[in-house]
């Protein structure tokens, strides 16, 4: 038997049953979310490997846009996380950056950064823009251009510190939160007499 847990039915239990229950299914969210983070970011890892400094980017423009595409995707899938919402749950720099992984605190913030000065806010030009030019002649006149100027995503010692940031934070997340609040969830189920009353509802529905 299969039954779906949802805030109105924990709602009319335990407080802390509710709340694991949120922890718990927001933190699969949360896993699911850096697991694709990841896979885009190696996808930008590799195009970067695959392009040849012997062949024009003109052809690799296709590639290059949906890196583009993919890296906001993923900057987005990261720092959503980090940013508290009301009803959600929200991570803390502090818990995964420290020790041995310290030194990624610098890149964690940078992606925040983006999120928040480009992404969110458009403070940040992220991938390049209009440039303004004045041009005078031999004669003193003036006239004025512009041009687009192409910004690169980042360097390859950047995306892969991004990779790592990713890694770091989702291992942590399922090696010890997700099964934290998975054994709570269920203990509290279990104390509060939910499960037999689950059962017993489904079969009457």
């Amino acid at each position: 038997m299969k039954i779906e847990l949802n805030e109105n039915i924990l709602s009319e239990e335990d407080k802390n049953v509710l709340v694991n229950f949120r922890r718990y299914r927001d933190y699969n969210t949360i896993r699911r979310n850096l697991r694709e983070a990841y896979d885009l970011i190696d996808s930008i890892i590799e195009l970067e490997n695959n392009i040849s400094k012997e062949y024009m980017l003109s052809e690799y423009q296709a590639e290059i846009i949906s890196a583009k595409i993919s890296f906001h995707y993923l900057i987005v899938l990261y720092a959503r996380w980090f940013n508290a919402t009301k009803g959600k749950s929200s991570l803390q720099k502090s818990k995964f950056f420290k020790g041995d992984t310290e030194y990624l605190l610098e890149t964690h913030d940078y992606i925040m950064q983006l999120r928040n000065q480009y992404i969110a806010h458009n403070e940040k030009d992220l991938l390049g823009g209009d440039k303004v030019f004045l041009h005078v002649d031999s004669m003193d006149n003036i006239t004025v251009s512009s041009d687009w100027k192409e910004q690169v995503i980042a360097n390859r010692q950047t995306l892969e510190k991004i990779k790592k940031c990713i890694e770091v934070v989702h291992n942590i997340i399922d090696a010890e939160e997700i099964p934290k609040y998975e054994s709570s969830l269920k203990e509290g189920l279990i104390e509060k007499k939910v499960v037999g009353k689950l059962v017993k509802n489904n079969i009457n529905n």
